[in-house]
């Protein structure tokens, strides 16, 4: 059976770099980052684009920013009113 092995850091880094060069040269479709959803609104049908999950995931929030501005849920250890507990 050939798939297996592991794979070498060898072989990944010349799979990346194959993949690059497919990229490079517009062989690579790049992934759809939008789509066509349908909601339906009280009695209409509205058709709106929305972002894919694979373009969700990609949205990053900086570093910097304080937990409560995320928009995360946030427990703390010692928070006697945490719900999860």
């Amino acid at each position: 059976m050939r798939g297996s092995h592991l794979a070498s850091f060898e072989l990944l880094n010349r799979a990346q770099e194959e993949t690059r060069k497919q990229k490079e040269r517009g062989w690579l479709r790049p992934p759809r980052r939008w789509k066509w959803a349908e909601v339906k609104i009280g009695d209409q049908v509205v058709r709106t684009v929305v972002q894919t999950q694979a373009n969700a995931c990609k949205l990053r929030v900086p570093q910097d920013i304080p937990i409560w501005a995320t928009g995360l849920t946030y427990y703390s250890t010692e928070n006697a009113c945490d719900p999860q507990a």
